[in-house]
This record gives structure tokens, C-alpha cells and sequence, in this order.
């Protein structure tokens, strides 16, 4: 008897991708179509789990263009495309 192999796929998603902060990180905006890429070829939204990471003090604030609309606006994102595992560290 087989068993099926669960598959689980986690993303950290970064507001700061492409900044001085992390140049070499996706923007979130390039991280959130390459889920819809997957997404697409057959993945379940269910599968999939994001981490918006990571969060700085003084950076991801509420008072600055990184800060609580920026979060909000990648949590609406991920649950557009059916995402609901969502953390932050």
C-alpha cells in the first residue's frame, strides 16, 4: 500500500525585495506571480504557505511606505489567490 505524499510549499515573501535592504530578493510583487505561476500549473492554494519576512523595527512600521498598508496589501494578495497560511516573523 502506498501512501500519498503530502506536499507543502513555503514562501517567504519580503516587502524590501529589490531595495538597498535585500537587492537580490524578489519584490513582492514578483514573489506573489511566481505563486500564481504554481498556482496555475496545479498546485493547490491549500499547499502553499507564505511568511512575510522578514519584519524590521524602525523599517516595516506603520509610518513608513514598508509598513502595515504594504503587510495588508500582500495579505490581500495571498487570499485573492486562495492563501490562508499566512505568518510573519
Amino acid at each position: 500500500m502506498s501512501l500519498p505524499i503530502p506536499r507543502f510549499i513555503a514562501v517567504s515573501i519580503t516587502g524590501l525585495g529589490g531595495t538597498d535592504i535585500e537587492p537580490g530578493a524578489l519584490t513582492w510583487h514578483e514573489a506573489i506571480g511566481q505563486i500564481e505561476k504554481l498556482i496555475n500549473s496545479g498546485f493547490s492554494s491549500s499547499d502553499i504557505v507564505v511568511r512575510i519576512d522578514p519584519l524590521y523595527p524602525g523599517i516595516t512600521t506603520p509610518d513608513t511606505e514598508y509598513g502595515e498598508k504594504l503587510i495588508r496589501d500582500i495579505v490581500k494578495e495571498c487570499y485573492r489567490l486562495g492563501i490562508k497560511q499566512i505568518y510573519t516573523s
